[in-house]
């Protein structure tokens, strides 16, 4: 078997994915009212196991059912969780398996720290992973196989690195097309920026994810006077952007923001 250096799967993008170093926050697929809380004591746990002798976390997963939290260090990684002891393995091998340009899958096979018998394998694809409690999107899922066959499943990936990147063009307001003469732009930055042109202004502000939701903040723009329909359009645009509670990949790649009314934003890129 081919070996590769230690790297990361591409990021999952709606049109096309690509290669990059990241760290990976993964979500938790909890179903009952007091999962979450439950699967953060989980990462808590694994986050205090060894770190300091560890060095960088390159990638970090959580999932449930059993609550579990691990994270893939350079030569190591460190898996805890609810009913489990904090166990560590060494990396023994990395290969890229499977792979295609749109969803390449990293593959690794790991040794239980004091033995050269005990086994594990944690396969990273660049897959839309949801929480299945907030429906948070997360670009990656990820499958951790324990030397006892019990399969762990979870999401992985940062939500930020979906909205990222090109521009994103708004097609729908709440079910009402944009007309394809006004042109409604929106594009995240990495650093908490949102800017674009909302059909005759151009805004800009601040956005923020939590765990379960997108906001944005006070947006600011300039005080052009449009034509009718871009003024229309415009307005329609603002109000609906006060309404944004959260956001979605959908299966062909656009963006879905989705809004308190249960209304949704589309763009595409």
């Amino acid at each position: 078997m081919q070996k590769y250096p230690l790297s990361l799967i591409a990021l999952y993008r709606p049109t096309l994915a690509l290669a990059a170093l990241f760290t990976i926050t993964a979500c938790s697929s909890a179903t009952s009212e007091n999962s979450e809380s439950t699967a953060t004591d989980a990462g808590a746990i694994a986050s205090e196991c060894c770190a300091e002798d560890a060095g960088v976390a390159l990638l970090k997963m959580r999932g449930n059912e059993p609550f579990w939290h691990a994270t893939l260090y350079r030569e190591q990684l460190h898996l805890a969780g609810l009913n489990r002891e904090p166990q560590r393995f060494v990396v023994a091998e990395h290969n890229v398996v499977g792979a295609s340009e749109q969803q390449p899958i990293s593959h690794y096979t790991l040794i239980a720290e004091g033995s050269a018998d005990v086994t594990a394998t944690l396969q990273a694809e660049a897959k839309l992973c949801r929480d299945s409690m907030s429906g948070m999107p997360y670009p990656n899922t990820v499958t951790l196989q324990a030397h006892d066959g019990e399969q762990l499943h979870g999401c992985a990936g940062n939500p930020e690195d979906l909205l990222i990147g090109s521009e994103w063009q708004i097609v729908a307001v709440a079910g009402e097309p944009v007309p394809a003469d006004v042109a409604v732009t929106i594009e995240f930055s990495d650093t908490g920026a949102v800017y674009g042109s909302c059909g005759c202004n151009r805004y800009s502000g601040a956005y923020e994810l939590t765990g379960e939701n997108l906001l944005f903040g006070q947006l600011a723009s300039t005080r052009m006077a449009c034509a009718g329909t871009q003024m229309q359009v415009e307005d329609r645009v603002y109000k609906s952007f006060a309404e944004i509670t959260a956001f979605d990949i959908n299966a062909q790649g656009a963006l879905q923001l989705l809004l308190q009314s249960g209304g949704i934003i589309e763009a595409v890129r």
